[in-house]
């Protein structure tokens, strides 16, 4: 029987870069470059947390592909793109 990936690690590392992207973008709405400054450090972090995640933990189980792409909700018709096998969320 094949493991199947937790969904929430695609939950955490999806969040985790939306996060990212919004400090990232914040300091173009902001006045203050202090605070602005903070905030790209703080979203870059983000980021890579985020990617961090995606290719320590969501790998493919069949292969072990570190490419898969973390899907909040998932319809059954996600395959690896290397090897082709049918991906499992939990």
């Amino acid at each position: 029987m094949k493991s199947k990936l937790k969904r929430k690690y695609a939950y955490l590392c999806l969040i985790l870069f939306v996060a990212g992207l919004v400090c990232v973008w914040l300091p173009f709405l902001l006045v203050s470059f202090e605070i602005g400054k903070y905030c790209v450090i703080v979203g870059s972090i983000l980021i890579l947390f985020a990617l961090g995640i995606k290719y320590i933990l969501l790998k493919c189980p069949c292969c072990g592909y570190r490419g898969l792409v973390p899907q909040w909700k998932g319809n059954g018709n996600y395959h690896c793109p290397k090897c082709g096998k049918k991906v499992l969320w939990e």
